[in-house]
């Protein structure tokens, strides 16, 4: 039984590094721009899915009717998660309640249908200057330091035992744009921790390495002209050189946020 246990547990853990998460930033002449942010998990759902269907067909009946698979297919606006938690929200400091004002607009959608094997969550998000987008993308992280998931949950997520509880508001990003340079800044403020506190995080990171080990962290940058020059070596380009794809290992991106800094000259 042990031994059986033990074997799931090494499967589930290798199913969760086969998902990959990918930023695509599109940046205008002017400033403006969007940002589709997705994470893939459909190999893991397509063997999760072989799994299972492995496991129940020793025994099973041919005159029992297969249940249908389940279906999930649920869109949200920021707008309306921003209404739904207004009290909690309110009890925020002032600070921070000005950087959660900055996810209107953006929208998400989670799609699993277990019979195809599909298994995707997409977060949009249009900006009209690039102030904007930083503001964005780092209130994303004050949503996880608050544990006010869009997708339920509350207080309770908020648990030392939460692995991604917090990591994210530590992580804070600076985009700038001046038409001739485009830059990426990410450091990892822990300053402000206290002693249990960097504990606690040096915790949540082993456990996120046995499950997101594998995974991987895909970004591409989206211009109107071509880039002539960029800090990061491993760039791989598009053939007009408009479009810039760099991958790193999930883990990588969160125990060393300045390992995606970028720098680019049009």
């Amino acid at each position: 039984m042990k031994k059986t246990l033990l074997l799931a547990f090494a499967a589930f853990t290798l199913l969760f590094s086969s998902c990959t998460f990918t930023e695509h930033i599109y940046i205008n002449d002017d400033g403006s721009g969007k940002m589709d942010f997705n994470m893939d998990g459909s190999e893991m759902m397509a063997s999760l899915s072989a799994m299972g269907e492995g496991m129940n067909e020793e025994g099973k009946d041919d005159d029992v009717k297969e249940e249908a698979k389940e279906v999930v297919d649920t869109t949200f606006t920021f707008d309306s998660f921003l209404e739904e938690k207004r009290d909690s929200i309110l009890k925020l400091p002032k600070a921070q309640q000005k950087k959660l004002e900055a996810l209107r607009g953006a929208s998400a959608r989670m799609l699993m249908d277990e019979d195809k094997g599909v298994f995707t969550m997409d977060m949009k998000k249009e900006f009209k200057n690039i102030e904007e987008f930083t503001n964005f993308y780092n209130a994303i992280g004050e949503v996880d330091d608050n544990s006010m998931s869009p997708m339920g949950g509350g207080d309770e997520a908020k648990s030392k035992d939460n692995p991604f509880s917090g990591m994210m508001g530590m992580n804070q990003t600076t985009f700038s744009f001046d038409k001739k340079t485009f830059e990426r800044t990410a450091s990892l403020d822990m300053s402000a921790m206290t002693e249990e506190q960097k504990t606690q995080m040096s915790q949540s990171m082993q456990q996120m390495k046995m499950f997101f080990g594998g995974a991987k962290y895909k970004m591409v940058y989206h211009f109107s002209k071509p880039v002539k020059t960029i800090s990061n070596e491993e760039a791989l380009f598009s053939g007009d050189r408009k479009t810039v794809t760099i991958e790193y290992n999930f883990m990588e991106y969160l125990e060393d946020p300045e390992k995606v800094n970028l720098k680019v000259t049009f």
